[in-house]
Protein backbone atom coordinates (compact mmCIF):
# COMPACT_ATOMS: atom_id res chain seq x y z
CA UNK A 1 0.00 0.00 0.00
CA UNK A 2 3.04 2.30 0.88
CA UNK A 3 4.57 1.59 -2.68
CA UNK A 4 1.49 2.25 -4.46
CA UNK A 5 0.94 5.56 -2.38
CA UNK A 6 4.51 6.55 -3.87
CA UNK A 7 4.36 5.22 -7.14
CA UNK A 8 1.30 6.35 -8.37
CA UNK A 9 1.90 10.54 -7.58
CA UNK A 10 5.49 9.69 -9.33
CA UNK A 11 3.41 8.33 -12.86
CA UNK A 12 1.16 11.59 -12.63
CA UNK A 13 3.88 13.95 -12.27
CA UNK A 14 5.58 12.25 -15.00
CA UNK A 15 2.52 12.05 -17.32
CA UNK A 16 2.57 15.86 -16.91
CA UNK A 17 5.97 16.56 -17.47
CA UNK A 18 5.86 14.77 -20.83
CA UNK A 19 2.92 16.60 -21.60
CA UNK A 20 4.64 20.23 -20.76
CA UNK A 21 8.09 18.94 -22.20
CA UNK A 22 7.69 20.53 -25.66
CA UNK A 23 6.93 23.60 -23.57
CA UNK A 24 10.34 23.54 -21.65
CA UNK A 25 11.58 22.88 -25.24
CA UNK A 26 10.27 25.41 -26.43
CA UNK A 27 10.87 28.12 -23.81
CA UNK A 28 14.07 26.80 -22.38
CA UNK A 29 15.42 27.03 -18.75
CA UNK A 30 14.07 28.58 -16.34
CA UNK A 31 17.32 30.02 -15.08
CA UNK A 32 17.50 32.04 -18.59
CA UNK A 33 18.27 35.37 -18.25
CA UNK A 34 17.65 35.53 -14.37
CA UNK A 35 13.46 33.98 -14.72
CA UNK A 36 12.94 33.47 -11.48
CA UNK A 37 10.85 30.88 -9.59
CA UNK A 38 7.87 33.27 -9.95
CA UNK A 39 7.98 32.92 -13.63
CA UNK A 40 8.14 29.57 -15.29
CA UNK A 41 7.83 27.42 -17.74
CA UNK A 42 4.61 25.89 -16.39
CA UNK A 43 3.18 29.63 -15.61
CA UNK A 44 3.89 30.72 -19.46
CA UNK A 45 2.27 27.38 -20.47
CA UNK A 46 -0.96 28.28 -18.59
CA UNK A 47 -0.84 32.00 -20.18
CA UNK A 48 -0.37 30.88 -23.35
CA UNK A 49 -3.52 27.78 -23.39
CA UNK A 50 -5.64 29.92 -21.26
CA UNK A 51 -5.82 33.52 -22.29
CA UNK A 52 -7.51 34.52 -25.13
CA UNK A 53 -8.11 38.19 -24.23
CA UNK A 54 -4.28 40.08 -22.74
CA UNK A 55 -6.89 43.30 -21.87
CA UNK A 56 -8.21 41.07 -19.11
CA UNK A 57 -5.05 40.63 -17.49
CA UNK A 58 -3.80 42.94 -14.51
CA UNK A 59 -0.73 44.59 -14.41
CA UNK A 60 1.17 41.86 -12.82
CA UNK A 61 -0.26 39.37 -14.91
CA UNK A 62 0.59 41.40 -18.25
CA UNK A 63 3.98 41.69 -17.36
CA UNK A 64 4.42 38.04 -16.75
CA UNK A 65 3.12 37.26 -19.92
CA UNK A 66 5.23 39.94 -21.63
CA UNK A 67 8.21 37.94 -20.27
CA UNK A 68 6.90 34.67 -21.35
CA UNK A 69 6.85 35.90 -24.85
CA UNK A 70 9.84 37.41 -25.00
CA UNK A 71 11.50 34.53 -23.93
CA UNK A 72 10.13 32.18 -26.24
CA UNK A 73 11.86 34.06 -28.68
CA UNK A 74 15.07 34.09 -26.79
CA UNK A 75 14.92 30.83 -26.43
CA UNK A 76 13.95 30.14 -30.68
CA UNK A 77 16.95 32.50 -31.55
CA UNK A 78 19.34 30.60 -29.10
CA UNK A 79 17.92 27.34 -31.01
CA UNK A 80 18.31 29.10 -34.62
CA UNK A 81 22.44 30.12 -33.72
CA UNK A 82 22.76 26.43 -32.15
CA UNK A 83 21.47 24.98 -35.78
CA UNK A 84 24.08 27.11 -37.34
CA UNK A 85 27.27 25.32 -35.24
CA UNK A 86 27.27 28.76 -32.74
CA UNK A 87 26.81 27.67 -29.28
CA UNK A 88 26.52 30.09 -26.05
CA UNK A 89 26.55 29.52 -22.38
CA UNK A 90 23.40 30.40 -20.02
CA UNK A 91 25.24 33.68 -19.22
CA UNK A 92 25.70 34.66 -22.76
CA UNK A 93 22.48 34.77 -25.22
CA UNK A 94 22.92 35.60 -28.87
CA UNK A 95 19.65 37.70 -29.08
CA UNK A 96 21.65 40.12 -26.60
CA UNK A 97 24.98 39.72 -27.46
CA UNK A 98 24.32 39.57 -31.86
CA UNK A 99 23.33 42.05 -34.01
CA UNK A 100 19.94 41.35 -36.05
CA UNK A 101 22.26 40.97 -39.01
CA UNK A 102 25.98 41.67 -40.30
CA UNK A 103 24.68 43.30 -43.06
CA UNK A 104 23.77 46.94 -43.16
CA UNK A 105 21.30 47.58 -39.91
CA UNK A 106 18.86 50.63 -40.27
CA UNK A 107 18.41 52.45 -37.60
CA UNK A 108 16.39 55.26 -37.51
CA UNK A 109 16.89 58.63 -35.37
CA UNK A 110 14.55 60.84 -34.71
CA UNK A 111 12.32 62.73 -31.72
CA UNK A 112 16.05 64.79 -30.48
CA UNK A 113 14.53 66.33 -27.47
CA UNK A 114 16.32 68.71 -25.44
CA UNK A 115 15.50 69.00 -21.78
CA UNK A 116 18.22 70.70 -20.22
CA UNK A 117 21.52 72.37 -21.25
CA UNK A 118 24.18 74.37 -19.70
CA UNK A 119 26.52 76.79 -21.70
CA UNK A 120 29.88 77.46 -20.31
CA UNK A 121 30.33 81.25 -21.78
CA UNK A 122 33.83 81.35 -20.98
CA UNK A 123 35.13 77.70 -22.23
CA UNK A 124 32.44 78.07 -24.90
CA UNK A 125 31.26 74.55 -24.32
CA UNK A 126 27.94 73.08 -24.07
CA UNK A 127 25.72 70.06 -22.01
CA UNK A 128 23.13 68.69 -23.41
CA UNK A 129 20.50 66.66 -21.45
CA UNK A 130 17.75 65.11 -23.47
CA UNK A 131 16.01 61.88 -25.11
CA UNK A 132 16.16 60.79 -28.76
CA UNK A 133 14.42 57.93 -30.22
CA UNK A 134 15.85 54.88 -32.35
CA UNK A 135 13.90 52.63 -34.90
CA UNK A 136 15.35 49.54 -36.26
CA UNK A 137 14.26 46.07 -37.10
CA UNK A 138 15.04 42.55 -35.55
CA UNK A 139 14.05 39.57 -37.49
CA UNK A 140 14.77 37.63 -34.15
CA UNK A 141 11.72 39.43 -32.63
CA UNK A 142 9.18 38.27 -35.26
CA UNK A 143 6.02 36.22 -33.94
CA UNK A 144 2.66 35.33 -34.94
CA UNK A 145 -0.27 37.96 -32.94
CA UNK A 146 -2.87 34.98 -33.12
CA UNK A 147 -1.39 32.56 -31.44
CA UNK A 148 0.66 34.95 -28.58
CA UNK A 149 -2.77 37.20 -28.57
CA UNK A 150 -0.48 40.39 -28.11
CA UNK A 151 1.08 42.87 -31.19
CA UNK A 152 3.53 44.63 -28.63
CA UNK A 153 5.49 44.02 -25.96
CA UNK A 154 7.67 45.71 -23.65
CA UNK A 155 11.09 44.57 -22.76
CA UNK A 156 11.80 45.22 -18.69
CA UNK A 157 15.42 45.29 -19.00
CA UNK A 158 17.73 46.83 -22.05
CA UNK A 159 20.36 43.57 -21.22
CA UNK A 160 18.23 41.33 -22.58
CA UNK A 161 18.44 42.61 -26.00
CA UNK A 162 21.04 44.34 -28.42
CA UNK A 163 20.77 47.84 -28.29
CA UNK A 164 22.94 50.07 -30.59
CA UNK A 165 23.96 52.93 -28.97
CA UNK A 166 25.33 56.35 -30.26
CA UNK A 167 28.46 58.61 -29.16
CA UNK A 168 30.25 61.45 -29.83
CA UNK A 169 32.77 61.88 -33.52
CA UNK A 170 35.60 59.53 -33.44
CA UNK A 171 35.08 57.81 -30.12
CA UNK A 172 38.60 56.06 -29.82
CA UNK A 173 40.75 59.59 -30.33
CA UNK A 174 37.80 61.85 -28.90
CA UNK A 175 38.41 64.00 -25.70
CA UNK A 176 37.63 62.31 -22.82
CA UNK A 177 34.62 63.73 -21.12
CA UNK A 178 32.93 61.99 -18.18
CA UNK A 179 29.80 63.91 -18.94
CA UNK A 180 29.07 61.80 -22.29
CA UNK A 181 26.70 59.20 -21.64
CA UNK A 182 23.56 57.57 -22.81
CA UNK A 183 21.02 55.38 -21.15
CA UNK A 184 17.98 53.05 -22.16
CA UNK A 185 14.92 54.05 -20.74
CA UNK A 186 12.48 52.13 -22.80
CA UNK A 187 12.35 49.31 -25.39
CA UNK A 188 8.94 48.32 -27.13
CA UNK A 189 9.45 45.49 -29.56
CA UNK A 190 6.17 44.90 -31.98
CA UNK A 191 5.52 41.13 -33.21
CA UNK A 192 6.69 42.51 -37.40
CA UNK A 193 10.28 42.91 -35.56
CA UNK A 194 10.65 46.67 -35.21
CA UNK A 195 11.93 47.42 -32.28
CA UNK A 196 11.45 51.60 -30.52
CA UNK A 197 14.16 52.30 -27.94
CA UNK A 198 14.07 55.49 -25.79
CA UNK A 199 17.60 56.63 -25.25
CA UNK A 200 18.18 59.70 -22.53
CA UNK A 201 21.74 61.03 -23.37
CA UNK A 202 24.02 63.47 -22.10
CA UNK A 203 26.52 65.12 -25.11
CA UNK A 204 29.46 68.12 -24.77
CA UNK A 205 30.27 70.15 -27.26
CA UNK A 206 32.47 73.13 -28.34
CA UNK A 207 31.13 76.16 -29.61
CA UNK A 208 31.92 78.78 -32.40
CA UNK A 209 31.93 81.96 -30.66
CA UNK A 210 32.52 83.72 -34.09
CA UNK A 211 29.55 85.72 -33.60
CA UNK A 212 30.81 87.48 -30.33
CA UNK A 213 30.95 90.50 -31.81
CA UNK A 214 27.06 91.40 -31.71
CA UNK A 215 27.25 90.48 -27.88
CA UNK A 216 24.82 90.84 -26.52
CA UNK A 217 23.02 89.67 -29.55
CA UNK A 218 25.60 87.23 -30.74
CA UNK A 219 24.25 83.46 -31.60
CA UNK A 220 26.36 80.29 -30.49
CA UNK A 221 26.40 77.68 -33.06
CA UNK A 222 27.44 74.16 -31.25
CA UNK A 223 27.33 71.16 -33.44
CA UNK A 224 27.09 67.65 -32.13
CA UNK A 225 28.43 65.01 -34.40
CA UNK A 226 26.96 61.43 -33.55
CA UNK A 227 28.07 57.99 -34.59
CA UNK A 228 27.47 54.06 -34.03
CA UNK A 229 29.43 52.98 -30.92
CA UNK A 230 28.92 49.06 -31.28
CA UNK A 231 29.00 47.48 -35.02
CA UNK A 232 30.28 50.80 -36.66
CA UNK A 233 30.85 49.05 -39.66
CA UNK A 234 27.36 47.82 -40.59
CA UNK A 235 25.11 50.37 -38.67
CA UNK A 236 23.53 52.93 -41.11
CA UNK A 237 21.93 55.85 -39.56
CA UNK A 238 19.19 57.67 -40.92
CA UNK A 239 17.36 61.08 -40.32
CA UNK A 240 13.66 61.41 -40.02
CA UNK A 241 13.86 64.82 -41.41
CA UNK A 242 12.36 67.04 -37.72
CA UNK A 243 14.22 69.80 -35.99
CA UNK A 244 15.64 69.21 -32.78
CA UNK A 245 12.67 69.83 -30.09
CA UNK A 246 12.75 70.56 -26.58
CA UNK A 247 11.09 69.31 -23.93
CA UNK A 248 8.11 71.59 -22.88
CA UNK A 249 7.94 69.88 -19.27
CA UNK A 250 10.80 70.26 -18.41
CA UNK A 251 13.56 72.44 -20.44
CA UNK A 252 14.22 76.40 -19.41
CA UNK A 253 16.07 78.60 -21.42
CA UNK A 254 17.80 80.44 -18.49
CA UNK A 255 17.98 83.83 -20.59
CA UNK A 256 18.77 82.03 -24.36
CA UNK A 257 16.66 81.82 -27.24
CA UNK A 258 17.63 77.81 -28.32
CA UNK A 259 16.57 76.63 -31.93
CA UNK A 260 17.76 73.57 -33.33
CA UNK A 261 18.38 72.49 -36.87
CA UNK A 262 17.05 69.56 -38.94
CA UNK A 263 19.94 66.48 -38.29
CA UNK A 264 22.13 65.42 -41.89
CA UNK A 265 23.76 62.09 -42.07
CA UNK A 266 26.77 61.63 -43.58
CA UNK A 267 29.69 59.04 -44.46
CA UNK A 268 33.42 59.42 -43.30
CA UNK A 269 35.94 57.84 -45.05
CA UNK A 270 36.30 55.06 -42.73
CA UNK A 271 32.55 53.99 -43.95
CA UNK A 272 31.41 55.31 -40.94
CA UNK A 273 28.14 56.89 -40.93
CA UNK A 274 27.57 60.15 -38.81
CA UNK A 275 24.35 61.94 -37.60
CA UNK A 276 25.36 66.47 -37.20
CA UNK A 277 22.71 68.68 -35.95
CA UNK A 278 23.07 72.14 -34.67
CA UNK A 279 21.98 74.10 -31.55
CA UNK A 280 21.57 77.53 -32.68
CA UNK A 281 21.72 79.68 -28.85
CA UNK A 282 20.76 83.46 -28.57
CA UNK A 283 20.80 85.97 -25.97
CA UNK A 284 18.19 86.86 -24.98
CA UNK A 285 18.34 88.88 -21.90
CA UNK A 286 16.35 92.39 -22.44
CA UNK A 287 17.81 93.63 -19.27
CA UNK A 288 21.52 93.02 -20.26
CA UNK A 289 20.76 94.46 -23.53
CA UNK A 290 19.14 97.80 -21.89
CA UNK A 291 22.09 98.37 -19.51
CA UNK A 292 24.78 98.04 -22.32
CA UNK A 293 23.25 100.32 -25.37
CA UNK A 294 21.47 103.17 -22.46
CA UNK A 295 25.15 104.56 -21.71
CA UNK A 296 26.93 103.78 -25.41
CA UNK A 297 23.64 105.49 -26.99
CA UNK A 298 24.22 108.71 -24.74
CA UNK A 299 27.71 108.76 -24.94
CA UNK A 300 27.38 108.94 -28.49
CA UNK A 301 24.88 111.38 -29.01
CA UNK A 302 25.94 113.42 -26.67
CA UNK A 303 29.40 113.69 -29.20
CA UNK A 304 27.45 114.25 -32.02
CA UNK A 305 25.79 117.20 -30.33
CA UNK A 306 28.47 119.03 -28.41
CA UNK A 307 28.82 121.52 -31.03
CA UNK A 308 25.77 123.21 -30.11
CA UNK A 309 27.03 124.88 -27.37
CA UNK A 310 27.97 127.79 -28.58
CA UNK A 311 30.73 128.96 -26.34
CA UNK A 312 33.86 126.72 -27.30
CA UNK A 313 34.81 126.93 -23.66
CA UNK A 314 31.21 125.31 -22.62
CA UNK A 315 32.22 122.91 -25.36
CA UNK A 316 35.57 122.03 -23.78
CA UNK A 317 33.79 121.51 -20.66
CA UNK A 318 30.85 119.33 -21.93
CA UNK A 319 34.06 117.10 -23.74
CA UNK A 320 35.54 116.60 -20.36
CA UNK A 321 32.22 115.55 -18.51
CA UNK A 322 31.63 113.02 -21.47
CA UNK A 323 35.35 111.45 -21.58
CA UNK A 324 34.66 110.76 -17.73
CA UNK A 325 30.81 108.86 -18.85
CA UNK A 326 32.94 107.13 -21.49
CA UNK A 327 35.40 105.81 -18.84
CA UNK A 328 32.58 105.21 -16.13
CA UNK A 329 30.88 103.33 -19.38
CA UNK A 330 34.23 101.35 -20.24
CA UNK A 331 34.27 100.25 -16.42
CA UNK A 332 31.09 99.13 -16.74
CA UNK A 333 31.87 96.98 -20.41
CA UNK A 334 34.64 95.37 -18.17
CA UNK A 335 32.64 94.05 -16.05
CA UNK A 336 29.67 92.79 -17.84
CA UNK A 337 31.62 91.89 -20.76
CA UNK A 338 34.44 90.42 -19.72
CA UNK A 339 33.40 87.26 -18.28
CA UNK A 340 32.01 86.33 -21.27
CA UNK A 341 35.03 87.28 -23.55
CA UNK A 342 36.92 84.00 -22.52
CA UNK A 343 39.58 83.67 -25.50
CA UNK A 344 37.44 84.69 -28.11
CA UNK A 345 39.68 86.94 -30.52
CA UNK A 346 36.18 89.06 -31.50
CA UNK A 347 35.63 92.48 -30.13
CA UNK A 348 31.83 92.97 -29.06
CA UNK A 349 30.63 95.91 -31.81
CA UNK A 350 29.03 97.58 -29.01
CA UNK A 351 32.52 98.18 -27.36
CA UNK A 352 34.18 99.04 -30.30
CA UNK A 353 31.57 102.01 -30.74
CA UNK A 354 32.50 102.70 -27.50
CA UNK A 355 36.54 102.79 -28.41
CA UNK A 356 35.66 105.12 -31.53
CA UNK A 357 33.94 107.15 -29.28
CA UNK A 358 36.47 107.65 -27.00
CA UNK A 359 39.57 107.77 -29.78
CA UNK A 360 37.66 110.58 -31.46
CA UNK A 361 36.51 112.51 -28.08
CA UNK A 362 39.99 112.40 -26.98
CA UNK A 363 41.10 114.39 -30.22
CA UNK A 364 38.51 116.89 -30.37
CA UNK A 365 39.48 117.86 -26.71
CA UNK A 366 43.00 118.04 -28.16
CA UNK A 367 41.80 120.34 -31.02
CA UNK A 368 40.14 122.69 -28.90
CA UNK A 369 42.83 123.31 -26.24
CA UNK A 370 44.55 123.75 -29.55
CA UNK A 371 42.35 126.30 -30.56
CA UNK A 372 42.20 128.12 -26.98
CA UNK A 373 46.01 128.13 -26.62
CA UNK A 374 46.24 130.11 -30.75
CA UNK A 375 43.72 133.03 -29.94
CA UNK A 376 45.57 133.95 -26.92
CA UNK A 377 48.63 134.76 -28.67
CA UNK A 378 49.81 138.25 -29.42
CA UNK A 379 52.24 137.95 -32.06
CA UNK A 380 49.95 138.41 -35.14
CA UNK A 381 51.31 141.01 -37.00
CA UNK A 382 50.84 139.72 -40.27
CA UNK A 383 46.81 139.31 -41.65
CA UNK A 384 45.90 135.60 -42.67
CA UNK A 385 46.31 134.99 -46.78
CA UNK A 386 42.86 136.17 -48.18
CA UNK A 387 41.27 133.01 -49.01
CA UNK A 388 41.87 132.00 -45.20
CA UNK A 389 39.63 135.00 -44.33
CA UNK A 390 37.14 134.11 -47.21
CA UNK A 391 36.88 131.03 -45.96
CA UNK A 392 36.73 131.49 -42.37
CA UNK A 393 33.89 133.88 -43.24
CA UNK A 394 31.41 131.33 -45.43
CA UNK A 395 32.04 128.59 -42.74
CA UNK A 396 31.02 131.13 -39.68
CA UNK A 397 28.11 132.22 -41.22
CA UNK A 398 26.73 128.90 -42.96
CA UNK A 399 27.25 126.64 -40.31
CA UNK A 400 26.54 128.97 -37.68
CA UNK A 401 25.85 126.05 -35.46
CA UNK A 402 29.55 125.25 -34.95
CA UNK A 403 31.11 128.80 -34.53
CA UNK A 404 31.44 130.87 -31.36
CA UNK A 405 29.40 134.24 -31.90
CA UNK A 406 30.38 135.63 -28.79
CA UNK A 407 34.30 133.67 -28.41
CA UNK A 408 36.17 137.04 -30.18
CA UNK A 409 34.74 139.26 -27.71
CA UNK A 410 34.86 136.62 -24.24
CA UNK A 411 38.34 136.40 -25.37
CA UNK A 412 39.42 140.21 -26.05
CA UNK A 413 37.25 141.29 -22.66
CA UNK A 414 39.91 138.46 -20.58
CA UNK A 415 42.71 140.30 -21.92
CA UNK A 416 42.08 143.90 -22.15
CA UNK A 417 40.79 142.91 -18.03
CA UNK A 418 37.58 144.77 -18.97
CA UNK A 419 34.95 144.91 -15.97
CA UNK A 420 31.65 146.24 -16.49
CA UNK A 421 30.24 149.01 -14.23
CA UNK A 422 26.75 149.38 -12.25
CA UNK A 423 25.69 151.41 -15.31
CA UNK A 424 26.93 149.07 -18.41
CA UNK A 425 29.86 150.85 -18.90
CA UNK A 426 33.28 149.72 -18.66
CA UNK A 427 35.57 151.29 -15.55
CA UNK A 428 38.10 153.23 -16.28
CA UNK A 429 41.56 152.10 -15.78
CA UNK A 430 44.50 154.07 -14.64
CA UNK A 431 46.92 155.39 -17.67
CA UNK A 432 43.65 154.73 -19.82
CA UNK A 433 45.45 156.94 -22.05
CA UNK A 434 48.09 154.10 -23.29
CA UNK A 435 46.54 151.68 -25.53
CA UNK A 436 46.81 147.89 -24.71
CA UNK A 437 49.08 145.94 -27.30
CA UNK A 438 46.20 143.97 -27.90
CA UNK A 439 44.24 146.78 -29.41
CA UNK A 440 47.24 147.86 -31.59
CA UNK A 441 46.90 144.68 -33.60
CA UNK A 442 44.35 144.94 -36.12
CA UNK A 443 44.56 141.57 -37.62
CA UNK A 444 44.07 139.54 -34.01
CA UNK A 445 40.38 139.69 -35.23
CA UNK A 446 40.88 137.66 -38.46
CA UNK A 447 43.31 135.15 -36.89
CA UNK A 448 40.64 134.23 -34.10
CA UNK A 449 37.99 133.90 -37.12
CA UNK A 450 40.37 131.34 -38.99
CA UNK A 451 40.79 129.83 -35.71
CA UNK A 452 36.89 129.06 -34.92
CA UNK A 453 36.70 128.32 -38.65
CA UNK A 454 39.30 125.88 -38.32
CA UNK A 455 37.59 124.51 -34.83
CA UNK A 456 33.93 124.02 -36.93
CA UNK A 457 35.44 122.30 -39.82
CA UNK A 458 37.18 120.01 -37.63
CA UNK A 459 34.13 119.10 -35.03
CA UNK A 460 32.14 118.48 -37.81
CA UNK A 461 34.56 116.33 -39.51
CA UNK A 462 34.94 114.44 -36.28
CA UNK A 463 31.00 114.26 -36.14
CA UNK A 464 31.06 112.71 -39.66
CA UNK A 465 33.67 110.33 -39.12
CA UNK A 466 31.79 108.96 -36.07
CA UNK A 467 28.76 108.27 -38.03
CA UNK A 468 30.66 106.71 -40.75
CA UNK A 469 32.71 104.64 -38.29
CA UNK A 470 29.01 103.53 -36.90
CA UNK A 471 27.75 102.74 -39.69
CA UNK A 472 30.80 101.04 -40.91
CA UNK A 473 31.21 98.58 -37.65
CA UNK A 474 27.48 98.22 -37.70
Amino acid sequence: MQLTFLIVPSLFFFAHFCSAQPFFHLVGPSSLFGLNSGINAIECKKFFENVTDVESLNHHEFAVFEHCVFYFLANRAQQQVGSQGFHFGASIHPIASMPPTYNDLRLSVSKITIQHFHLNEFMRDLNIAGYLELRWHDERLTWDSQQFKVQQIKIASANHLWVPFLTGQGYETALRNDYENMEVRRVDVRNSGNVTAILGFKFTTFCDDTDFKHFPDDIYRCCFYLEPMNQRSIVRLISDGQPVFTDPKYFRDYGWSLSGTVPLVYMDPSNVTQLNFCLNLQRSSSSLKTELRIPAWSCGILFLFVPIFTNIRIQLITKLFLLLLQFFTLLLFTNRVSPQMGSTANTPTIMQILELGVVLNVISIMCTFCVLALTKLRIYNQPPWDFLINASTLINRFIYIFESASDYQDLEAMELHKEPSADGGPIEQPNSSKKPPLVDNRFRSDWVGSFLAFHAVAIFALSMFFLVGFVFIR
